[in-house]
C-alpha cells in the first residue's frame, strides 16, 4: 500500500472502500496508519514544492537619501526571492 494515498481525503477514502470489502473496515485502520504517518506525510507536503504568486505592496518608506543635490530621493525597489533578484531600477 502506498502510504502517500492518506494524504488526501480520496485517498483514504478509496482505502475505506477497499477495506469495507475485506469486512476489517470496523478496525480503524485508516485513523490508526494515519496517526502513525502524520509526521511524514506532514513532512513530505511541507517539502513540496509550489509554485505561487507573490505579491508585494510597498506602503511606506522613509529616510530616503538624496543623490542628487536639492532634489528628492529616486527610490527603487530591489527584491531577492529564491535565488532571484527582481530588481525595479532597470525600469526607470
Amino acid at each position: 500500500m502506498e502510504m502517500e494515498m492518506l494524504d488526501t481525503l480520496e485517498g483514504r477514502n478509496a482505502l475505506e472502500l477497499q477495506l469495507e470489502k475485506l469486512g476489517v473496515a470496523h478496525l480503524n485502520i485508516t485513523s490508526q496508519l494515519t496517526d502513525l504517518e502524520s509526521d511524514e506525510t506532514l513532512k513530505r507536503l511541507m517539502l513540496q514544492q509550489a509554485k505561487c504568486m507573490v505579491r508585494i505592496y510597498v506602503i511606506d518608506a522613509f529616510n530616503l537619501s538624496s543623490r542628487d543635490q536639492g532634489d528628492d530621493s529616486d527610490p527603487y525597489l530591489v527584491v531577492s526571492l529564491g535565488g532571484k533578484v527582481y530588481n525595479q531600477r532597470e525600469k526607470w
